[in-house]
């Protein structure tokens, strides 16, 4: 157990240490889903179903430019991207691995590809995923009634994590990165 703490944040009793536990990414959102009759009864009656990072301003809630784009398209799932501002952006990029297109993430690229290039001096990897995606309906849920959607499938970050220092009886704030997160991302 965690130390309990008051409104003001100061720590009431000690207690043993553990694992702490957060939001496991946007990936499981297909685990929330498969979890959900009354979720998938809903989306069942749906042509598109957007996802956005609620932590992202650029989000357009039911952008009608992307799902216009999925329904005439008729695609089963699209997702928006912007030029990324540097190689040390962290942000996922749309990339191809294995002959498909994927979102491979910052913490997963090596530094020299990620400060990789091109002639004109554009980075190689400069489409940066910002959470934005229309997926169809049907594709959704046949992600999840085939089990196609790999829930199982974890990235790790490396974040910063707020944590109890016992010997001094306070929450600490980091002010740099000290903890990995496993995550699941779409």
């Amino acid at each position: 157990m965690l130390p309990a703490i008051d409104a003001e944040g100061k720590i009431l009793m000690q207690s043993e240490y553990r694992i702490s536990l957060a939001p496991n990414g946007n990936g499981a959102l297909f685990d929330s889903i498969a979890k959900s009759e009354d979720l998938r009864q809903l989306i069942s009656k749906l042509e598109c179903v957007q996802v956005i990072g609620v932590d992202n301003t650029l989000n357009k809630v039911l952008d009608p430019v992307q799902i216009g784009f999925n329904v005439v398209r008729r695609l089963q799932a699209s997702l928006k991207c912007c030029p990324k501002v540097n190689a040390k952006e962290k942000v996922g990029v749309v990339a191809m691995k294995d002959g498909r297109a994927c979102i491979m993430e910052y913490s997963e690229i090596p530094v020299e590809q990620m400060e990789a290039t091109n002639p004109d001096g554009s980075l190689q990897f400069r489409h940066g995923s910002i959470l934005m995606f229309m997926l169809d309906a049907k594709f959704l849920l046949s992600l999840i009634q085939t089990g196609n959607a790999n829930i199982s499938l974890y990235h790790k970050a490396w974040k910063k994590v707020e944590y109890c220092d016992l010997d001094r009886m306070e929450i600490i704030q980091p002010q740099s990165e000290n903890a990995w997160k496993f995550e699941l991302f779409l």
